[in-house]
């Protein structure tokens, strides 16, 4: 800027005077007057602040000013201080930056007008306008704009390679030198000299390749929508694991990445910066506000659900894999009731601490066998279990579920003994439709099955006894497992509290499991039990007799026996 004058001044006054259209560096600082600083420009010295004086002549200012990163990206236009004229300070005046008054130079502006977002260069062929501050489209890393070192210049001549070109003449030493950090650094050439940075602001002020800020109320807008879409996909809706909520925030982060990067193109700077804090921090924010919500939902569903399904059910509860409707809802299901046979007669004959500890040991394995299939634990009445199939999980299987379950149940009572005696468990099944649901007061309620279906299945219980069977089942769970199971009919029966006769099957065993033993009972017994519905009562009553030989020990077959000879007798004394 030539502030420290020496005795070639006057000599390079009037070289300068030669030089057409010249713009000299001055610079902004401080001064003290009294206990206040004042900000002022820093002219040249008085011989060549003379130059000044003439019409083609500008001043601008050098100073600039690199983000708080320490990288210069932007340049301020106008700067506003008091000049300095000898020891005496002016008043306040707008004067242009350096590149800003290389411009006005170039277009020989004939006047300027400072606002408080733009700059206004009044020209022959019109009005230029500029913005106040504008970041820099750098041509590229430091050294992209030609240089000629003066030594170069004064001994290999080179005046005519300048001509009709725009010069800027400044340091441009490394080791201190006036250098910055800017976007177009890089590891061979991390510093830029402020006059090359004044030369890149120059191209970019000339060709107006200036980066435009979006308007207040623009950038507004992209915020809140970005608040928008971020608010129903974090809060709303059904539960997101972690990595889907991450993949969300980085592909709204990634979108917003290539939006300023389109924009960048178009040399129009975006600030996305605050919305993909607002996209992080809502993500936070809803993660925090569902693992509340969730947490306390899932102890809501532990507390209801935890003792009437098994934990993996439970845990799709937790997970949205299961929609739970708590009101009374009708719905296809496969109810199954266990009790243990004559538990009565054996209670009297024991002490109290021992009926516990039998009906303790029969519970564990019985509800263990029912979690293992992701039944439903009804309730537990005296000796008795009731569980359900199909709700709240969806399983399309729920018959055959319900028949596996009594298979395993009769098993796992094998060697469990009450006073000496082996205990036996009798289980009945029956399919339908029900209602399911919280059933009860405000005060106590239960997620129960009631209606026919399941008065049914506990009245097949009840048969079980009176065929001497382990399980029966109804015509609907036959239906729907006989693909998977045999069963063998044992006919047509009423039950109480029923006026229409139910046709009732035993279960024997899964179809991959049964030998041709059994299907050879099961053939023979329904064939005689088709003789016998069918009126051929001595006929059916040969059949089960030779039944009876190779199965001593079948009671259906047994009972069957009785039967025919029963009535054979009351045909013949009728007779008679």
């Amino acid at each position: 800027a030539f502030t420290r004058t020496t005795q070639h001044d006057e000599k390079l006054a009037k070289a300068l005077l030669s030089c057409p259209r010249l713009v000299l560096a001055c610079a902004k600082g401080e001064a003290k007057v009294g206990r206040s600083r004042l900000q002022v420009f820093v002219d040249p010295t008085p011989a060549i602040a003379e130059v000044l004086q003439y019409e083609d002549v500008w001043s601008g200012v050098a100073n600039v000013k690199p983000d708080e990163d320490g990288v210069l990206r932007r340049l301020d236009m106008a700067w506003l201080a008091r000049p300095v004229v000898g020891s005496r300070i002016g008043g306040e005046e707008w004067r242009l930056s350096f590149a800003a008054a290389t411009l006005a130079a170039t277009l020989n502006a004939q006047k300027v007008v400072v606002g408080s977002r733009k700059v206004v260069l009044h020209t022959k062929n019109g009005v230029f306008t500029i913005p106040r501050n504008c970041m820099v489209d750098f041509c590229g890393p430091p050294g992209s704009i030609e240089r000629i070192g003066m030594a170069e210049f004064l001994t290999e001549g080179k005046t005519q390679d300048l001509k009709d070109a725009v010069v800027f003449v400044g340091d441009v030493r490394l080791v201190g030198g006036d250098v910055y950090r800017t976007p177009a650094s890089c590891r061979k050439a991390p510093w830029m000299a402020g006059v090359e940075f004044q030369a890149n602001a120059f191209a970019t002020l000339l060709e107006k390749r200036w980066f435009r800020t979006p308007p207040t109320w623009l950038r507004w807008l992209l915020f809140l929508a970005v608040a928008g879409v971020c608010l129903p996909v974090f809060y709303v809706g059904r539960r997101r694991r972690l990595w889907t909520v991450g993949f969300w925030v980085a592909g709204l982060v990634g979108l917003l990445w290539f939006a300023q990067f389109v924009a960048f193109l178009h040399q129009v700077f975006l600030p996305v910066t605050g919305c993909m804090f607002a996209a992080l921090i809502e993500a936070t924010g809803g993660l925090s506000w569902r693992l509340a919500f969730l947490w306390r939902r899932e102890r809501q569903i532990v507390s209801l659900f935890g003792r009437y399904v098994s934990k993996k059910v439970v845990q799709r509860i937790i997970d949205g894999e299961v929609e739970v409707d708590l009101s009374g809802h009708t719905k296809e299901i496969s109810v199954l009731f266990a009790d243990i046979c004559n538990f009565t007669p054996l209670c009297e004959r024991l002490p109290a601490y021992e009926t516990e500890r039998v009906l303790n040991q029969f519970f564990s394995r019985m509800i263990e066998v029912v979690f293992r299939y992701d039944g439903t634990l009804d309730k537990l009445m005296g000796d008795c279990v009731m569980a359900f199939f199909n709700d709240p999980d969806e399983q399309p299987d729920h018959a055959e579920r319900a028949c596996r379950v009594a298979l395993e149940m009769v098993r796992a009572l094998k060697g469990v003994e009450m006073g000496g005696v082996a205990l036996r468990v009798g289980v009945g099944i029956n399919t339908g439709n029900a209602v399911v649901g919280n059933l009860g007061a405000p005060q106590f309620y239960d997620y129960t099955a009631i209606g026919d279906t399941v008065n049914l299945a506990s009245r097949l219980q009840g048969l079980t006894r009176d065929f001497g069977v382990d399980i029966v089942v109804g015509e609907a769970t036959y239906r729907a497992a006989r693909k998977h199971f045999l069963f063998r009919c044992l006919g047509v029966t009423s039950v109480k509290g029923r006026q229409k006769a139910t046709k009732v099957y035993q279960l024997l065993a899964p179809l991959e499991e049964a030998d041709t033993t059994l299907h050879s009972l099961v053939s023979d017994y329904e064939r005689a039990l088709s003789a016998f519905q069918n009126g051929q009562v001595r006929e059916a009553l040969c059949a089960f007799e030779a039944l009876s030989h190779r199965f001593p020990n079948d009671t259906p077959t047994r009972l069957m026996l009785q039967r025919c000879r029963s009535l054979i007798t009351r045909t013949e004394g009728t007779a008679t």
